[in-house]
């Protein structure tokens, strides 16, 4: 089986939520927990990350 993965990054919580829906929708389902970034010259982030299993 073949799998793809991805980390979806928002800078607030309500864009990571509204991305993980729409990549939900398409297939892709969500690796582990919700991660907040906050260090480094960015800013802060929301991130998610998703795999999406292919047969």
């Amino acid at each position: 089986m073949e799998m793809q993965y991805m980390i979806v990054k928002e800078k607030n919580k309500e864009a990571l939520e509204k991305e993980v829906q729409s990549r939900l929708n398409e297939g892709w389902e969500p690796q582990g927990g919700v991660c907040f970034d906050g260090v480094g010259m960015g800013g802060r982030e929301w991130c998610q990350a998703l795999v999406l299993r292919k047969k």
